[in-house]
């Protein structure tokens, strides 16, 4: 900007650039200030929780008086490969009891209310039941059986055991180290352990196999008096659902 007059005689050049330069260090500082506060905020008042919720079941969250529910699971697969195209949950929130959302979340595509978000963070395997046979050795004709859920103990009728399902891998096997896992979400090797107890007390907890009825670990001793089969199962996914309130983020938008 130039601006020029006459005086005496003479002529006078004012010449000025960049003149909204001198605000920039007060924006600058004000902006840290707004980040700052936004930050506080949110540490202050904001949280964080992922819940993890079996397909068909609810949880309660922790900092809200609110229950969360998957109603279904979908996984899509890359073809020939254990690697997902894509995954995600039909939701609904309670509150109250009355349903006040409903929404199908995926990645980056959340559910949110007043302010608290959901997003689909991960999936794994679950289990929704298994058929198990007790097959006893001194009476095989009167050999029962029992359908196990996670985390219920179950008696075995007829019997003083009673069962229950301590881990489920669908694709059973060993890493380096001799630890048991899983290689891929996929039915392929489907493994159960199972806690047995006998008139309330721990008695022993094997792995047992679809694919190999007859083996398990530890490997099965003559003085068994019952060998444990995995008849059928059902096998499921949980949805992991990553919960997230953060105040401070209205001051950034």
């Amino acid at each position: 900007r130039v601006k020029s007059s006459l005086e005496n005689g003479g002529s006078l050049l004012l010449a000025s650039r960049h003149r909204i330069q001198r605000f920039g260090s007060w924006v600058s500082h004000v902006s840290i200030l707004v980040i700052l506060l936004a930050n506080f905020a949110g540490a202050l008042y904001g949280f964080r929780e992922t819940v993890s919720i079996p397909e068909g079941g609810s949880h309660k969250l922790k900092n809200r008086d609110w229950v969360l529910t998957c109603d279904k699971f979908l996984v899509e697969w890359y073809t020939d490969s254990d690697t997902p195209r894509t995954f995600a949950s039909d939701l609904r929130l309670f509150v109250n009891g009355h349903v006040t959302r409903e929404q199908k979340i995926m990645v980056n595509e959340p559910m949110e209310h007043k302010k608290v978000r959901f997003y689909q963070a991960n999936y794994g395997p679950t289990l929704k039941e298994a058929r198990i046979g007790m097959y006893l050795r001194r009476n095989p004709k009167q050999s029962p059986s029992v359908t196990l859920r996670m985390d219920e103990d179950t008696p075995v009728p007829g019997t003083p055991y009673s069962l229950r399902i301590l881990q489920f891998a669908p694709d059973f096997s060993l890493n380096e180290k001799h630890e048991a896992g899983s290689r891929s979400v996929r039915p392929n090797n489907p493994e159960l352990q199972i806690l047995v107890s006998e008139n309330g007390k721990p008695l022993k907890a094997p792995l047992i196999f679809e694919n190999f009825p007859t083996m398990q670990m530890p490997p099965i001793q003559k003085e068994d008096e019952f060998i444990l089969v995995l008849a059928e199962y059902v096998p499921s996914f949980f949805t992991g659902v990553q919960v997230t309130y953060d105040p401070g983020a209205d001051l950034f938008w």
